[in-house]
């Protein structure tokens, strides 16, 4: 950006600026991480509205940084959707096992929205760690949505073959498995590598 890390926090913390343009610099703190960058974003948070908070909480996940996690887990509770759905994408880029953890939480909750739970099993496919993986494997039996369940083949989908073909093969095998599910089981198959 050309500019110093407090030059950048100075604009992001400039409420004469409109939005769109301070969510800008939300990337560069939350990759720097340094206690001032994360106050800074904690500060904005606070203050944004659901839209631009959303924004940032992708934008700051899509840095991978570890250090991201602190700025995202409350945001999981936030009580617009859209902020909430926007921390699991960004959760789902810094994917360590602590991450697959939560997301496998709020995969589990029937409490939480179709939206929440759909989101959190795409997350868990694209992190691809074995906490992951057995997180789906162990949500797919207890998932009576249909839409829940699709994604949890989705994102099984992403996984190597052989780990996933005996799971596949048991539910098409299944008598009672709906013809609309095997398809989305064929295809979720497709995506799967040979590895």
């Amino acid at each position: 950006t050309g500019l110093t890390l407090e030059e950048t926090i100075a604009r992001i913390l400039d409420d004469r600026l409109d939005f769109s343009t301070r969510r800008l610099y939300a990337r560069r703190l939350a990759h720097v991480g340094s206690p001032e960058a994360i106050a800074a974003l904690l500060k904005v948070f606070r203050t944004a509205p659901p839209q631009h908070k959303a924004f940032m909480a992708q934008l700051i996940g899509s840095t991978g940084d570890p250090a991201a996690k602190a700025l995202l887990w409350p945001l999981l509770n936030d009580p617009d959707e859209r902020v909430a759905l926007a921390a699991i994408r960004g959760l789902s880029f810094v994917g360590t096992p602590e991450v697959s953890a939560k997301l496998a939480e709020l995969l589990a909750d029937p409490r939480r929205s179709q939206a929440i739970r759909t989101e959190a099993a795409l997350g868990l496919g694209d992190i691809g760690d074995d906490g992951a993986r057995d997180a789906l494997v162990g949500a797919f039996d207890k998932v009576p949505d249909e839409e829940v369940a699709t994604q949890i083949l989705n994102g099984l989908g992403k996984f190597p073959f052989p780990q996933i073909s005996e799971l596949f093969s048991q539910y098409l095998a299944a008598p009672d498995t709906p013809a609309e599910m095997r398809i989305v089981t064929v295809e979720a198959l497709a995506n799967s590598s040979a590895e």
